[in-house]
């Protein structure tokens, strides 16, 4: 694992330059570069199977690429204790698992320490942060499988946070929520980006239900179609590309600033 030379004033996390991923000869990633900076989220957006879930796993360390290299900043190692906080697809816990939600998040503290040890004062406060910052606090004794969806995704958040990390990666973090759910869970990913200065990835395969809460999206399909601000129209070809054809979405920013271009809400592939 390499590391990045940062300025305090743009430090980036993690730089993915030139990656391959292979599975014997059937190529699943190719010539990907993307970063992510402190304090800004990115939605990586795609079909199934386009290689999301393998992307976030080869930046995780769990699988090896073919070719090309991730470099992240000096504090993020790890192969160490913490620094990057992961919140895996929900189709992978069982979440009727009989534990309550301090339970949960003290998961991520006892991973950090050796099996004879005993959870101390503060890994006690750190998780009585991790559960004020995401509001779940007062649900700390409460059965982790009778929370909503909705509750249950921040508790998961909160374990992530336990760690103490410099950065999020979330895989499908709204699979499952509502409307209602999805809106406040990413207002809590903004959250953590502006009152904690988190470096946020989040996998997605909707466009437009991200697009509001998310500084940079990158549109995957093997390859990176499109990289850049969502509030700049993507090109139809990138969406094309990864969508196929006939597909609408229903895009807004913070001021419907595509309205104000005289562009339709629906951009077709």
């Amino acid at each position: 694992m390499k590391h990045l030379n940062n300025t305090d004033s743009e430090k980036i996390l993690v730089r993915v330059e030139d990656l391959w991923v292979k599975f014997n000869d059937h190529v699943v990633l190719k010539e990907i570069n993307l970063k992510l900076k402190s304090k800004e989220i990115l939605s990586i957006v795609g079909p199934n199977g386009g290689g999301k879930t393998t992307l976030i796993r080869a930046i995780l360390g769990l699988i090896k690429p073919y070719r090309g290299k991730i470099e992240f900043d000096q504090c993020i190692n790890y192969r160490k204790k913490g620094c990057i906080g992961y919140l895996p697809q929900r189709t992978q816990y069982d979440q009727n698992f009989p534990v309550n939600v301090e339970d949960v998040v003290s998961m991520s503290r006892y991973a950090q320490k050796g099996w004879w040890e005993k959870l101390n004062s503060e890994d006690k406060n750190i998780i009585f942060q991790a559960l004020e910052v995401v509001d779940m606090i007062d649900y700390r004794s409460e059965h982790f499988s009778n929370l909503s969806g909705g509750q249950k995704q921040r508790v998961l958040i909160a374990r992530a946070l336990a760690v103490k990390p410099e950065m999020l990666i979330l895989d499908e973090p709204s699979t499952g929520l509502d409307m209602v759910a999805q809106d406040n869970f990413y207002h809590l990913l903004v959250k953590l980006r502006d009152q904690i200065g988190l470096g946020i990835i989040m996998v997605s395969h909707d466009i437009g239900s991200v697009s509001l809460f998310i500084d940079r999206i990158a549109c995957l399909k093997v390859k990176i179609h499109y990289h850049g601000k969502p509030e700049n129209c993507i090109p139809s070809h990138a969406l094309e590309e990864v969508f196929g054809k006939n597909v609408n979405f229903l895009y807004h920013d913070k001021e419907c600033e595509t309205c104000k271009k005289n562009h339709d809400h629906f951009i077709k592939s």
